[in-house]
């Protein structure tokens, strides 16, 4: 590792282990240290790097696969409507506070309780 980069892995033992002077550590000790760095640690991202060219972290690669596992997903939906119109859809629905689509959405499980109770009852709730 400090061969690769002994900078990065300095900024990393700083970063994650508080320690400003590794050569300061018995060898046996910094090696420990060094093989407990996170996965998307700098040295560790240059070793991957080296390695077999990945230059994203495994969080990001997760995340670039579920997207598009999802659009995947979402495209099956819709009856020929465009999926970007889905996307703003689940989107506006995450982000969006009181979107203007129709849909009913409740702030805690209570709330949606007492609503299917309401429904399931056949009780009114005055605005039919």
């Amino acid at each position: 590792m400090i061969a690769l980069d002994e900078e990065a892995l300095i900024c990393d033992f700083a970063e994650t282990y508080h320690i400003y002077d590794y050569k300061s550590l018995p060898a046996r000790l910094a090696a420990t240290y060094a093989v407990g760095l996170r996965n998307e640690s700098r040295i560790k991202m240059l070793m991957k790097k080296e390695k077999n060219g990945q230059i994203v972290s495994d969080v990001e690669l997760l995340i670039s696969v579920l997207i598009d596992r999802v659009g995947a997903l979402i495209s099956g939906f819709g009856g020929g409507e465009p999926l970007q119109s889905y996307v703003t859809q689940c989107y506006e629905g995450v982000v969006t506070k009181d979107p203007e689509d129709g849909i009913q959405r409740f702030d805690s499980v209570e709330d949606f309780e007492a609503e299917k109770h309401r429904l399931l009852s056949g009780e009114s709730n005055g605005t039919e």
